[in-house]
């Protein structure tokens, strides 16, 4: 039955469907990281986090890169783009872990579904993608569903917020990174690179902020590590094989893993008004599930420097 369905879809819809299944897979097991980084972030700073983050993951990624036979390679022309990313991502995870040490695990989630609404305009001005309007639906109710979640009212007093909303800018401007880089170079060279350049950049703070981790810490960075290496790489390869637009709004499902992570292990209790968020954000990934490819950009440009594109690489 599924060959006759698979025969009626279009390849670039199948491989849409391929991208969106591994962003799904890669998502929970972020949401599952997420919760081990709250755990650490009340204990470890979080530039010492974030270096066991990079560091422990090059292990399982070079695993990943020698059954694809995958030698990394960094040329001069295009190690400033990977260092921009590496800042950006960095970024990112400094600016995220803070927050959750600062906020409870499902109001950090909520903030981060902020990055889909920037990409997604992002993929409007920068990488001229056609967004239909079934696609500005799920990310206008995925938005706010979040409002719903979040409760503005409830999280604009703390510092935390503002540390969340600029994590999630970050992460927005790495994605569109991301994309350009993968015109010239293999998903596993992306992630290797920020990897190793993200541990080089926080290494030198290791000096003036440390704690010593205990028997139990050192196997939760480890496994951190470990599942930070394998789902960076599971948010990566789906743009191979769908626009950043559709993959974004995939980003709201983390909130059921949020919520229900929140709740088992920080005893966090969802009220009304957050499962009723948490409704809307469902409705909205449906809408990206089932909707239909939209239409390819006809010409992609740097999001970061207004560059013309660079033509592909055999």
């Amino acid at each position: 039955m599924s060959t006759v369905l698979e025969a009626g879809v279009a390849p670039d819809e199948r491989a849409a469907r391929k991208g969106i299944a591994i962003m799904l897979a890669g998502i929970v097991l972020f949401a599952f990281m997420n919760a081990v980084v709250k755990e650490l972030a009340a204990v470890f700073p979080v530039n010492q986090i974030v270096f066991f983050r990079g560091l422990i993951g090059l292990l399982p990624l070079g695993v990943l890169m020698a059954m694809n036979r995958v030698r990394p390679t960094l040329t001069i022309r295009h190690a400033a783009s990977h260092v921009s990313h590496a800042i950006f991502m960095t970024a990112t995870l400094l600016l995220s872990y803070t927050a959750f040490g600062l906020l409870p695990l499902a109001e950090v989630t909520a903030i981060f579904f902020l990055l889909p609404v920037l990409v997604a305009l992002m993929s409007a001005a920068f990488l001229r993608e056609k967004i239909s309007l079934r696609l500005w639906m799920a990310v206008t109710g995925g938005f706010l569903g979040v409002l719903l979640i979040a409760r503005p009212t409830g999280i604009s007093g703390g510092i935390g917020v503002l540390f969340g909303m600029a994590g999630a800018f970050a992460g927005a401007i790495s994605m569109f990174q991301q994309r350009t880089l993968m015109r010239n170079n293999d998903t596993l060279e992306i992630v290797f690179w920020f990897m190793v350049m993200s541990s080089l950049m926080t290494l030198p703070t290791l000096a003036f902020a440390w704690v010593q981790p205990t028997l139990e810490q050192w196997v939760l960075l480890l496994v951190m590590g470990i599942i930070s290496s394998v789902g960076q790489y599971m948010i990566v390869l789906p743009l191979r094989y769908a626009p950043a637009s559709r993959l974004a709004p995939l980003h709201y499902t983390n909130l059921l893993g949020g919520l229900i992570i929140g709740y088992l292990w920080f005893h966090e209790v969802p009220d009304a008004m957050m499962l009723a968020g948490c409704a809307v954000v469902i409705g909205a990934t449906a809408l990206v599930l089932t909707a239909k490819a939209p239409a390819p950009a006809p010409a992609v440009i740097d999001a970061v420097e207004p560059l013309e594109p660079e033509p592909p690489q055999p």
